[in-house]
């Protein structure tokens, strides 16, 4: 079973407490076919989400290449790969999906997708001349 035990928030690549301290409160985490609490997580504030949106926002860089890019994409895809069975049961426990359907649907779906925006990163032209025109994508 999942570890739902957490007195931390994920935020900027690194582990932090929440703005309103460890004490700040917590959110049950119900497993929705037992109904009954599987551990805790903290209640974030509303610091917190803009926290987490900056963070968002820096690894939109604009700036960062595509190859910078597509090496983060594959190290995501690289990890989610090695975590898919804890990626599906933790799917299972906290929204009650079927196993089955947290093993194929839930997981291999967005690992798919992500596998296809890495191999469009290594065909796709950003850039086209056309006449005396530089159009970038």
């Amino acid at each position: 079973m999942p570890n739902f035990d957490h007195d931390r928030l994920f935020i900027d690549g690194r582990w932090a407490a929440p703005s309103g301290g460890r004490d700040g409160g917590v959110v049950d985490v119900i497993d929705p076919a037992t109904e009954t609490v599987i551990g805790h997580v903290p209640n974030g504030s509303a610091a917190d989400v803009d926290a987490a949106v900056a963070s968002a926002r820096r690894a939109f860089d604009p700036l960062i290449s595509v190859a910078e890019r597509r090496d983060r994409l594959n190290r995501v895809i690289t990890a989610m790969e090695k975590r898919l069975p804890d990626i599906a049961e933790l799917i299972t426990a906290e929204m009650g999906a079927p196993v089955r359907i947290a093993q194929t649907v839930q997981t291999q779906v967005p690992l798919a997708v992500a596998k296809g925006f890495a191999d469009v990163l290594e065909t796709f032209e950003f850039e086209e001349r056309i006449g005396n025109s530089l159009i970038l994508r």
